[in-house]
This record gives C-alpha cells, sequence and structure tokens, in this order.
C-alpha cells in the first residue's frame, strides 16, 4: 500500500529519491544493491513500475504506428535475432547485385550526454499524457548509480546505450563512398541538433566487396574500415561469394570464450569430486550452450564443415568433463551418456522448430522434434562399442541412471581395467590377476573370483549387464559396487 501510495503521488509531484538512485556497497566478500533510503520500500518496486510506465509508452506509439518498423529494440515480438535478421537480409540482397557497405554507428556516450528537454516535447508532440511525462522527467533528471568502498565514493548519473546500424549501396565504389559521406553527414546533423557527437573510434565500416579499405572522411571524422566487424554481439567479415557472408570469426571467438569459461568451472570440480553430473549439465546447457548458439539463425546457414567440427568437439570435450569421462571416451558413448545431441544437431532441431508454425503447436509437432532427436542419439548407439552395448539395449537411458567418475569407467570400458591401460600402453599385458585373458568390465561383473566377496557384499548377481540399468534397485547396488571397487584398485 506504501508502494502504491508513492506511485500515486508521483504521477503529479515526482519519483521518490530512493527510486532513482540506487547504491552498490562492497563489503570484503560481498556485493549488495541497496537504497539510499526509505529502506521499508522494495528497491524492486521502481524498476517493475518504470518499466510498465514505459510498456505503456511503447504500446501507445505502436497502436497508432509511430515508431519506424526499422527499430528492433523494445518492441514486442522483436528482438536482437530480428534486428540481425533483417541486416543480413538487406546486406545480402545488395552485396549480389551492388557495391554495399555495413557501418555500425556508435554516438559518443548517448545517453550521458542526450538532450532529455527535447526528448520530451517529441513525446508531447506524440500526444503521450503529460502525467507520464512529468514523471519521466522526474525518473531521468536525477537517475544516479553510486559506488561506495570503504571511505570511497563515486557518484555517476546513470543513462543507457544503443546500436544503429546502416547498410549504404550504389551502382560503383565512388559512388558508394559519397552515399556514406552523405549519409554520416547527415547523422552528424541530427547528432548535433541534439547536442550529440559520433565516436570516431567505435563507429566502423565493414566494405561487402573486394576493395582496398578506402578511408572514409566525413566532415572532420574520419572512419576506417576493418576486416570483421561485431553487431549486436555477432562477428561478420565479407566473404569472397558474392552471395554470402563469413562468420568463422564469430565461431571462433565463441569457442575461445567458452573453452575458457569451462576451462574456469571444471578446474574447481574434477572428475572424482565437485558437482555432480546433474549440476554440471544444466550449467553447461544454461550458460555454455546458450552462448555458443546465441544468433544461431543469423550465422549457422553460412559455416563450414570445418567451423561444425569444431562446434562438435567444443560440446564434446565439455560433456566428458560433465559424465566425469576418461578423455579417450568416445563421443558417441558421451553423447549417449548424457541424452544430448551434437551441438550442430541440436541446433539443426531448433531451427525445425522455427519452421513449425507456432500457432499450430501441437503434440504432433513436439512429436516431430523429440523423434528426430532420438533418431540422432540411435545413430551414436549403433557406432558405440561392445561393453556400452552390453549395459544398453538402445539410445535411451533411464532416467535414474545418473554418471559418475566411477560407473562411466565400467560403462565404456575405458577406466582402471587391465584391458584398457593395455591398450593405452599404461602396462604389459590385459590379463587378470585372476588369470582370466582379459580384465574388463564384463568379467569383473560376472566371473571374476577375486571380487566375488564384492558382488555378493552387493548383491550382483546377473546374467547380462543390461539387468544392471533395468532395475532400480541393482542399479543403486551396482554404484556402490564400482565405488567400492576403485577404492581398492
Amino acid at each position: 500500500m506504501k508502494s502504491l501510495r508513492c506511485f500515486r503521488t508521483s504521477l503529479s509531484q515526482q519519483c521518490p529519491l530512493s527510486w532513482v538512485c540506487k547504491a552498490a556497497v562492497l563489503g570484503q566478500f560481498s556485493v549488495a544493491v541497496v537504497s539510499n533510503e526509505e529502506p521499508q520500500m522494495s528497491p524492486y518496486i521502481s524498476i517493475t513500475t518504470m518499466i510498465s510506465i514505459l510498456d505503456v509508452i511503447i504500446k501507445y506509439y505502436e497502436d497508432f504506428n509511430l515508431l519506424s518498423d526499422r527499430q528492433h529494440g523494445f518492441r514486442r515480438s522483436k528482438s536482437t535475432i530480428t534486428a540481425l535478421t533483417e541486416i543480413i537480409k538487406i546486406a545480402l540482397e545488395h552485396k549480389t547485385r551492388e557495391y554495399a557497405a555495413i557501418i555500425a554507428v556508435d554516438i559518443s556516450a548517448a545517453f550521458d550526454n542526450a538532450w532529455w528537454p527535447a526528448l520530451m516535447k517529441r513525446l508531447d508532440e506524440d500526444g503521450v499524457q503529460a502525467s507520464m511525462i512529468k514523471l519521466l522527467q522526474s525518473y531521468f533528471d536525477n537517475r544516479r548509480i553510486r559506488f561506495r568502498y570503504s571511505s570511497t565514493e563515486i557518484n555517476k548519473k546513470l543513462r543507457y546505450a544503443d546500436d544503429i546500424t546502416l547498410i549504404c549501396w550504389n551502382k560503383s565504389p565512388e559512388q558508394l563512398r559519397k552515399t556514406i559521406d552523405n549519409v554520416l553527414r547527415k547523422i552528424n546533423k541530427w547528432c548535433e541538433s541534439r547536442k550529440l557527437k559520433l565516436s570516431d573510434e567505435k563507429t566502423k565500416i565493414l566494405y561487402l566487396y573486394k576493395c582496398n579499405s578506402d578511408i572514409i572522411v566525413s566532415g572532420s571524422k574520419l572512419i576506417k574500415p576493418v576486416e570483421e566487424l561485431k553487431i549486436l554481439g555477432v562477428t561478420i567479415k565479407n566473404h569472397r561469394v558474392r552471395s554470402k557472408l563469413d562468420f568463422t570469426p564469430h565461431v571462433n571467438e565463441m569457442i575461445i570464450k567458452v573453452t575458457r569459461a569451462s576451462g574456469y568451472l571444471f578446474g574447481l570440480t574434477k572428475k572424482a569430486w565437485g558437482l555432480d553430473f546433474r549440476r554440471r549439465l544444466i550449467l553447461y546447457k544454461t550458460l555454455y550452450r546458450s552462448t555458443i548458439t546465441y544468433g544461431y539463425p543469423i550465422w549457422y546457414p553460412f559455416i563450414n564443415k570445418k567451423s561444425k567440427d569444431k562446434l562438435n568437439s567444443l560440446q564434446y570435450s565439455i560433456l566428458k568433463h560433465c559424465i566425469q569421462a576418461y578423455s579417450t571416451t568416445s563421443s558417441d558413448c558421451t553423447h549417449i551418456l548424457a541424452q544430448v545431441p551434437k551441438l550442430t544437431e541440436y541446433i539443426e532441431s531448433n531451427m525445425l522448430k522455427t519452421e513449425i508454425n507456432y500457432n499450430r503447436f501441437d503434440s504432433s509437432s513436439r512429436n516431430i522434434i523429440s523423434n528426430y532427436i532420438r533418431e540422432k542419439l540411435q545413430k551414436y548407439y549403433e557406432k558405440t562399442n561392445t561393453i556400452f552395448k552390453s549395459f544398453f539395449t538402445d539410445s535411451q537411458i533411464p532416467k535414474y541412471v545418473k554418471p559418475n567418475f566411477y560407473n562411466v569407467q565400467f560403462f565404456t570400458g575405458h577406466g582402471n581395467f587391465r584391458s584398457y591401460l593395455y591398450k593405452v600402453r599404461k602396462t604389459d599385458s590385459p590379463k587378470c590377476s585372476c588369470g582370466a585373458e582379459e580384465e574388463n568390465p564384463v568379467h569383473i561383473l560376472t566371473d571374476c573370483r577375486l571380487v566375488e566377496d564384492l558382488r555378493v557384499k552387493n548383491q550382483i548377481n546377473i546374467n547380462c549387464l543390461n539387468q544392471i540399468v533395468n532395475n532400480r534397485y541393482m542399479y543403486i547396488n551396482f554404484n556402490r559396487f564400482c565405488r567400492m571397487f576403485f577404492s581398492n584398485r
């Protein structure tokens, strides 16, 4: 109720100071965001309330068609992906027929230096309610962030950022340069009328044809061309084929980024201890895979087989850490145990989703996608080794089967067994100490007399290995047996 009264009051007066000023306080081991006054009022109220007000204003502009179709930020059914899709579409359309260039425009400290009276005047001219304008004016005028550590305190006005991308084209390189110069002059003029200026360092040009990297001089601005251009998180490079763009730099950049980040995580969680399989897999799907696949509808159709193999290899190396397997464990066994398709096939399954009409997305459509993934996993299963197939009769792993450092060695045959160690030249003979020709998971679980007491203790009495994973109670005993077996090695 206090928040509601505060909001009603602000419509006729101004925003409370606690809405527009937030303090970041760094303690010795913690970071917190707090309100600088009126601590009884939740700081989240200001955020959600202002978002609601902005939503109302945006809806007003959309209902009366006051926004350009080329604006993708803060729009319903629009996002960075729709913006990138339109940029690539227009760029390729003109690259195939004419001389074209992509310009990433950056306005220096755009909203730090924004002339708010001009913005408020525009809202008034477009018919936005006076109470809304007054509330926004109050909110933006005193919006600040305060950083405090020990006895040091820094205050700074809090604003926002922008991304503007231009595509220019013409019939010849000379005419294209004139077009770019005219466009930049118009943008400069617009910026000056609103007390803004272009950033010479951050405004970049990517030519979509083979050229000598002509520098553009527009007034006092010197714009240098680049070979690679990052737009909304996706790196673009010109391709020698006129109907294509090169996204190899983007793929390589994402691989380096995710490899470094995953190295930090798995450096703290080793194979035999740390986070369990379920948590590791959740981290991979939510953090790493989402980072790698960002913008995939834009770049995936253009990448070559080599880049696709790199993506699959990256996921394979991370999933081996997730299931806590030996480094030599095959890709097919790894993906089946994790119940995750290869990264390229995961992307293709998502692209299949987009082809289905979302308004008619029913259970049959979901079955198409799940069957697609199941077919891929079954193909992996057909390539697995004999030991793996002895445990599992197909690619569908029971949900209660959770891979760990101990049972994965039995499932795959890649572990501390003489048969495996002999293959990797770590021992002189594959023979078991009991005299059997080969010490492998099948021998240990069925007829090795040296671990008979351990099998009896854990009630492992089986004729075939798939009995272990088909029975939950037997699987629990098996897990205990695996841990005890390797503890005595």
